[in-house]
């Protein structure tokens, strides 16, 4: 694969200011209705709701925020002091009422029309997917945490949604962009906007309150040769992390969905050493994804 010029978090961060101005992840307008009929239900329970509220991405990464802030931190049952990355955790400890009242807060805060709302359906329908395959392969494959696996599949393309909201033609950016088997796909986003999805996505993730290195993760989940290239990074944890998201990725096809193309080149690309940093030949994978589909 050719050598990319990797972009610092800082230095891809120099437009966002403007570009997040105002700007939240909206909810999926369907899923803020059921929350509020879940509620009403008198036999409804606390996983009930959470069945629904870890479908969506502003809706999750919101309660996240919520139950992480600093004035409920010190008031929550969490002896560890780590954040909390599990949705049903979040909603024990705000309550179903505060889970309502924050879903349909942002709700209003981001009124959709139905162009919009049908515009955006495939990277919520995509968010969702990739979150449970990751969740799915981190129990499989004995690594990592599910609940921050799930949280990482979920909310990693948080910033596909909000360059779509401001960029007209970012989803055919976003096609050229899968079409290179050289390039990083944030450098044609770079190209034409001059930041792209996975910096903007940091961004919203640090003010969700994620963990720093989700937050990495999310910014650097296009930089391949960080993690499994000549100088990668030494740290399992994380390359644990970045093999399950790649691994979610192949599997719920997001080369085809958003990218329109019918072969994954970020897989060609580093397939074969995610494989071998979790122990899989190419049959065992391809078993695992009958498995898991």
């Amino acid at each position: 694969m050719a050598s990319q010029k990797q972009e610092t978090i800082e230095e891809s961060l120099i437009n966002i200011g403007t570009l997040v101005h105002g700007i939240s992840v909206p909810p999926q307008p369907q899923l803020v209705a059921d929350l509020v009929i879940e509620q009403l239900d008198p036999f409804s329970t606390e996983t009930d709701i959470a069945k629904i509220a870890r479908k969506d991405i502003g809706i999750a990464g919101s309660l996240l925020k919520a139950v992480n802030s600093k004035p409920f931190i010190s008031t929550r049952n969490n002896q560890t002091n780590k954040p909390i990355l599990s949705i049903e955790l979040a909603i024990n400890l705000l309550g179903i009422s505060t889970v309502v009242d924050i879903a349909n807060a942002i709700a209003q805060r981001n009124a959709l029309d139905d162009d919009t709302i049908i515009s955006l359906t495939t990277f919520w329908d995509l968010a969702i997917d990739t979150a449970q395959f990751c969740e799915k392969l981190s129990v499989h494959l004995n690594v990592s945490n599910p609940d921050e696996a799930y949280a990482l599949g979920l909310l990693h393309n948080c910033g596909l949604l909000l360059m779509k909201l401001r960029f007209e033609d970012f989803e055919a950016v976003l096609e050229e962009a899968y079409q290179f088997n050289d390039k990083r796909i944030v450098d044609t986003e770079n190209r034409y906007f001059k930041t792209n999805h996975a910096v903007l996505g940091y961004y919203v993730a640090k003010s969700w309150k994620l963990p720093e290195h989700l937050c990495t993760l999310i910014a650097e989940h296009h930089n391949i040769d960080k993690y499994f290239g000549s100088n990668a990074i030494n740290n399992q944890e994380q390359k644990d992390l970045f093999a399950i998201l790649k691994m979610a990725e192949h599997l719920s096809y997001s080369y085809s969905i958003i990218g329109k193309q019918n072969l994954d080149y970020e897989w060609e690309n580093i397939g074969t050493a995610i494989l071998d940093h979790t122990g899989l030949s190419d049959d065992d994978f391809n078993a695992l994804e009958e498995q898991l589909i």
